[in-house]
């Protein structure tokens, strides 16, 4: 699976990055051998025509202004590959990015997950890779309960990842202009 998505900007990427480092240390919850991007999800497809994706995406950034979005709190999401995230608000600037992109690019993909259609879409921030051994869970959110997990960050650049060997590999970013 290939997405569209924003990395998070320099100081809340950092923030993410330690929360994930912390969990580890103390729980040993993520494979340190998988890459992680701090970031959020748009539109994710099991391939894309990428010939005419990098231009639209390219027009989408130069057309977009940053915006702020708020993260607030914890969640999982069940299963049984878990995996713990940091809501995001959903804001009229955010739904309406959200849906130019699915308007814009869903005709150049194939299988879309409909998880991420403007209808059923649950912004979040994923604390790491999927896959937490259940039973670490309960340990886990309690930490992560006294952590500060309300905080406002800019959406800047909307990138695209592709599946790698291991993990997600970033293919190309670009940075919102207007």
């Amino acid at each position: 699976m290939d997405g569209l998505l924003t990395i998070l900007d320099q100081p809340h990427y950092q923030k993410i990055e330690s929360i994930k480092s912390d969990l580890n240390e103390r729980f040993y919850l993520f494979d340190p051998a998988l890459p992680f991007h701090p970031h959020f999800s748009y539109h994710v497809a099991e391939s894309y025509n990428e010939m005419a994706l990098r231009p639209l995406m390219q027009q989408l950034a130069r057309e977009t202004a940053v915006f702020t979005l708020k993260a607030n709190g914890i969640g999982i999401f069940p299963g049984p590959e878990p995996t713990l995230y940091i809501p995001l608000t959903r804001t009229q600037t955010l739904n309406n990015f959200h849906q130019k992109i699915w308007s814009t690019i869903n005709p150049l993909c194939q299988d879309s997950v409909t998880y991420y259609h403007p209808e059923n879409w649950f912004p979040h921030i994923s604390i790491g890779p999927s896959s937490i051994p259940v039973e670490k869970l309960g340990p886990a959110v309690q930490w992560l309960n006294q952590q500060n997990l309300f905080f406002e960050t800019k959406a800047t650049n909307l990138s695209f990842f592709r599946q790698a060997k291991i993990g997600y590999k970033l293919a190309y970013q670009y940075i919102f202009e207007n």
